[in-house]
């Protein structure tokens, strides 16, 4: 089950001997929880940099794409793999290792083909850039990399009043089961967060909760259960709608990865508040030090077998040699 922002506030509470105590705002303290998650993420990132990893696909129309613009939280990219989802023909892009040698197959390159070359990459400013660009050829492309970290904060709720042509349908290239609202106002960061009508006769069946799967614009998400499938909606639509989502570019969860660490945030959070109230924070300090130390140790690898050995020459197979 995730682990949400809004359920370490009491923790960091009971931790950092506030209780009850109402000096802080729970806005107040998820701040300082969201500053121990952004330094969590910052030990996983460091001690394997293949623990946090998303995926972004893109498509070159040809060597006029040789300049392509990273995801928004870009932070490090791991590889790039043309054709990826063509199996036998997908491979590996190799990344430009020398800023120096950009150029140094532009005068003799030709374009891709059988026997031709790939491009190779490198990031500059917030672009990846292919080198030679009359190397790049028409194709699908997926980029695996380490996202930025997303900020803590609590889920909000805007409520309003229903159009009167506000209704369920379907939206978006695959027709996906979807509520189409006015006054909505859709953004990528509902994904995930609660459509909650409350709707008069005779369309009271739909006063549940939907999940929101996908935004398709500003008027239409997609939502899971299916809205389509209550019944029959007659309009027009009275009453109002409630939207339950983390505010844009932030999340109520934090990471799975980080989810039997939560502890840490809550400890963290906890020596800023008691360095706020100049309290003690030694014996907490320790604690995380010690938190610390373990995470570090336990992330660094996530293989269990060693590595294999190289293949080394020999004399015969008795004499243990490999490939010549």
């Amino acid at each position: 089950m995730a682990v949400t922002v809004d359920s370490l506030v009491a923790p960091a509470r009971l931790e950092s001997g506030l209780r009850d105590n109402a000096y802080y705002s729970a806005d107040q303290i998820i701040g300082y929880l969201s500053n121990g998650g952004a330094e969590l993420y910052d030990i996983f990132t460091q001690a394997n940099q293949h623990y946090v990893v998303s995926s972004y696909d893109f498509t070159t129309t040809g060597p006029a794409s040789a300049v392509v613009s990273l995801p928004p939280r870009f932070q490090q990219g791991h590889s790039l793999e043309i054709y990826p989802d063509q199996p036998g023909q997908t491979r590996t892009i190799r990344f430009l290792a020398n800023w120096l040698n950009r150029n140094a197959y532009a005068g003799g390159a030709f374009p891709l083909m059988p026997g031709g070359f790939d491009p190779v990459y490198t990031f500059l400013d917030q672009k990846l850039r292919f080198y030679p660009p009359q190397c790049v050829p028409a194709a699908p492309f997926r980029l695996y990399y380490t996202p930025l970290w997303t900020p803590l904060a609590a889920l909000v709720t805007r409520t309003f009043a229903a159009n009167s042509f506000d209704t369920p349908g379907t939206a978006g290239p695959s027709s996906a089961p979807s509520w189409l609202i006015a006054g909505a106002n859709f953004t990528a960061a509902d994904i995930g967060g609660t459509i909650r009508p409350t709707l008069n006769a005779p369309n009271t069946a739909w006063n549940i909760n939907f999940t929101i799967t996908d935004v398709f614009s500003a008027t239409a998400a997609a939502c899971t259960p299916s809205p389509t499938g209550v019944g029959s909606y007659t309009l027009p639509s009275v009453g109002t709608f409630a939207i339950t989502a983390s505010p844009a570019g932030t999340t109520n969860v934090i990471p799975t990865v980080m989810e039997p660490w939560a502890e840490y945030l809550v400890v963290y959070a906890a020596i800023a508040i008691n360095t706020d109230r100049q309290r003690g924070t030694g014996e907490l300090e320790r604690k995380l030090a010690a938190m610390k130390q373990r995470i570090a140790s336990v992330i660094s690898v996530r293989q269990e077998e060693p590595q294999q050995p190289p293949l080394t020459r020999g004399d015969g197979w008795g004499g243990g040699w490999g490939w010549p």
